[in-house]
């Protein structure tokens, strides 16, 4: 399934301490700067089940992808050759997303490639749902 974009950037929210107890594969893509707090990224009422979009974290784009009910948020973009992943295919039934590029496969739980050609992880965000509002933190939040 295509998405299209939402235009929303993120605001910072105060969601109280931050935990950093899980640690990534140092090669995973992602953003160059960890969040330091979790951010507003969107809503759940523009993710509905089975779709996904990009927004901009901090500068950054970051795929939201809505799952069984569950959210799942990635780097939105393509360890391989940098594909623009919320424009792929959402793999519902995998709790995967395809890269529209070369069809590299990547875990929305973990980042972790599933189908080459990628062999390199994406940065996977911690993601808190308060009312309607989607939140991204770090990993391990």
């Amino acid at each position: 399934m295509r998405s299209a974009r939402v235009g929303i950037e993120a605001k910072s929210l105060d969601a109280g301490p931050i935990k950093s107890s899980e640690r990534f594969p140092k090669r995973a893509l992602g953003l160059t700067k960890m969040l330091s707090g979790f951010v507003r990224a969107a809503k759940t009422s523009d993710i509905s089940d089975g779709t996904m979009t990009s927004v901009a974290v901090e500068g950054e784009e970051v795929l939201i992808a809505c799952v069984g009910g569950k959210y799942y948020a990635i780097h939105n973009k393509c360890s391989h050759q940098g594909g623009g992943l919320d424009q792929g295919e959402l793999l519902a039934d995998r709790c995967e997303v395809m890269c529209p590029l070369h069809d590299a496969c990547f875990d929305l739980r973990s980042g972790e490639p599933t189908a080459e050609p990628a062999r390199i992880p994406v940065k996977v965000y911690a993601v808190r749902v308060v009312g309607d509002d989607i939140l991204l933190g770090p990993a391990g939040s």
